[in-house]
């Protein structure tokens, strides 16, 4: 067995909120992967029902009418009345349920998109006031004086700092930890000296180096790094000579190919095309990586057509691995190919298609569709409504969602942001997608403002009857999303009363959207508290990162020199990165080149110095991971999902 670098361990440890199961071992890390979850009511408030009426049907529940709306949606859709709604309760439905068809997994591969934490940093700002109670009124005069670290910063300072610690060290987890952090953050006059440190380390003894290299070669983004990495993929002699002689790793080759398509050099497209249709299913990593590679081209790329001709005949091939198989629709989606809704349509109704590449092709359709696109609508209905797989119904409620998100307010829309609150409420039948309708309706509500009323006054009613910690957590998230701060006093109460790690570290996160700075002393001190939840932690950090509370960063950083956890060290170093004031810099260039440090202090002052200056706004791996199929289990790219 191969070793396991300890960052991307620790990492695991903290990449799905507030799951706490043993793990499983995977190619290059641990996966975590979560015990079963019951909704066992454990919040002592009382449940009554939801009264408003759907003004598309006349009644508060659409089962009650035999008429269908303008989606195509009847009195039975969305799960009522159907074999395969499910429920909340106990038995052996529920004890078969898994934690990974909860929402949660869903909003942590999502999450960045709507976090941007980085983007919510400004340059020297202050707003004067006392703090009022939760209203957003009133903010302290050194509120949201968060700065990101310049370009200057990352020039003069953090560049030659991880270069240094590059070439003094040959401590595994120091080495991946700063090879990547240098490609994340390195502007672009400075890859020749980038490409100077990394190439070597091809050679290095440790696989997990070599693999980190490769990757960061993609990371970097120059052009520069094409041939090379066409000669890892290849394992031709170029390749081989790079790492050191003998084959190139399979692990190194995977990581390659995905960097490839960072790149983005017209070279790669045909590559990359050869890795994926020619390579046997034993080759399982380096196809899917080479698909996933292929998904993070821009859409305006010049060989797209020639890319989605090859992948939609791979969609009939029922000789291709249902793992690599389940990459093409969402590389498809990635790319923006709508014209590849047809052949999607019929795979997805086609009963032999595997079911991981049916999950693949809900996630596209919300991608790719909008509510004018009928057939795809009706599919993704009728999925929710009849559909025997749990996932694929709860994937195809946010798909709707988020082809609801485009376009102008229309009859549609309306449609759609009833059956959403009528979803929240729940009639005691189907309860199955409460939490994921919650989710959906912020997709919706954000995008479209006449959604809102309805939408929040189903939400409001059913946080505040709930008592199941993972469907609070939601609704509460919700809220969050939808930036409703008539909640936010009721979510700071019961994010104090509450016990429940996994609710709190929701509510944490809401509070931030919901700009709820008189709760920050509570967060900080959470932050601090060494006896704190690992994800409540890092969720307390997340939600000061919303609020833009740089005061936390001194301590956070000494309390990163201080701690010999693991998984606590990962939590600290994102909660660093995810504040990203540029306080942090020097300290975390301080600890990072200490050799009197322990080495995975220095590894994780450098994730996270490359987390506060990364170039994009949003993390590299953030294209991946959205509107990606996360149950699939490819080892090469479930490494690549959890690196913070």
């Amino acid at each position: 067995m191969k070793a396991i670098p300890r960052v991307l361990l620790a990492a695991c440890f903290v990449s799905v909120t507030a799951f706490t199961a043993p793990a499983s071992l995977a190619h290059g890390g641990i996966m975590v992967r979560p015990a079963p979850k019951t909704p066992t009511r454990v919040l002592a408030t009382p449940k009554t029902k939801s009264g408003p009426t759907n003004a598309f049907t006349g009644s508060s529940n659409p089962a009650s009418s035999g008429r269908t709306n303008a989606l195509g949606i009847g009195p039975n859709s969305f799960g009522r009345g159907s074999a395969f709604s499910g429920s909340t309760g106990s038995g052996a439905d529920q004890s078969a349920t898994s934690a990974l068809e909860g929402w949660e997994p869903w909003w942590q591969q999502n999450k960045d998109r709507f976090l941007d934490l980085r983007s919510r940093l400004v340059v020297n700002s202050s707003v004067s006031g006392s703090p009022g109670l939760l209203t957003g009124r009133g903010r302290k005069s050194s509120w949201r004086s968060s700065r990101r670290a310049d370009s200057e910063m990352v020039d003069d300072l953090i560049v030659p700092t991880l270069l240094d610690v590059i070439a003094r060290s040959d401590d595994q987890d120091v080495l991946d930890s700063a090879l990547l952090a240098l490609a994340r953050c390195a502007p672009e006059h400075r890859a020749g000296n980038v490409l100077d440190a990394t190439i070597p380390l091809l050679a290095h003894g440790e696989l997990t180096v070599q693999s980190s290299a490769a990757l960061s070669l993609g990371v970097l983004g120059s052009p520069e790094a094409a041939k090379l990495l066409l000669s890892l993929t290849r394992d031709d002699s170029s390749g081989r000579s790079a790492v050191g002689g003998g084959a190139v790793p399979r692990q190194v080759r995977a990581h390659a190919a995905f960097a490839l398509g960072l790149v983005a050099d017209p070279r790669s497209v045909y590559r990359l095309l050869d890795l994926i249709t020619r390579l046997p299913n034993s080759e399982r990593d380096v196809r899917a990586s080479a698909l996933a590679g292929l998904g993070m081209l821009p859409e305006d790329h010049s060989q797209l057509d020639v890319i989605q001709t090859v992948l939609t005949e791979m969609l009939g091939d029922r000789r291709l691995d249902p793992m690599v198989a389940s990459f093409v629709p969402t590389t498809l989606a990635k790319l923006g190919r709508r014209e590849a809704l047809p052949a999607l349509l019929r795979s997805f109704d086609d009963r032999d298609t595997p079911l991981e590449v049916r999950r693949s092709i809900a996630l596209a359709f919300g991608r790719l569709g909008t509510l004018q696109d009928a057939m795809p609508v009706k599919a993704l209905v009728d999925e929710v409504s009849r559909g025997r797989d749990r996932l694929t119904r709860h994937f195809s409620l946010m798909s709707l969602a988020q082809m609801g998100s485009r376009g102008s307010w229309s009859e549609l829309h309306g449609d759609l942001a009833r059956l959403l609150s009528d979803e929240i409420a729940g009639d005691g039948k189907s309860m199955e997608h409460r939490s994921w309708a919650a989710l959906a309706a912020a997709l919706l509500g954000r995008h479209h403002p006449d959604a809102q009323p309805l939408l929040l006054d189903h939400l409001r009613v059913a946080y505040a009857n709930e008592r199941a910690p993972s469907y609070k957590g939601a609704f509460a998230m919700a809220l969050g999303l939808l930036k409703d701060t008539r909640s936010a006093e009721a979510i700071h109460e019961d994010f104090r009363d509450i016990k429940d790690a996994s609710f709190r570290s929701h509510a944490a996160v809401a509070l931030g959207f919901l700009d709820a700075i008189e709760t920050a002393d509570e967060l900080r001190r959470l932050c601090l508290d060494r006896s704190t939840p690992d994800t409540l932690r890092l969720a307390s950090a997340t939600a000061l990162g919303l609020l833009g509370d740089s005061t936390a960063v001194p301590v956070l950083v000494s309390a990163l020199k201080d701690t010999g956890s693991l998984s606590v060290q990962s939590a600290l170093a994102k909660a660093v990165g995810l504040i990203g004031d540029r306080s942090a810099v020097e300290p975390l260039l301080e600890l990072a080149s200490d050799n009197r440090q322990p080495a995975l202090s220095r590894a994780f002052a450098c994730v996270a110095l490359g987390l506060l200056a990364e170039r994009t706004s949003l993390p590299f791996n953030e294209p991946l991971k959205a509107d990606g199929n996360y149950l699939v289990s490819v080892d090469s790219i479930q490494e690549l999902l959890v690196i913070l």
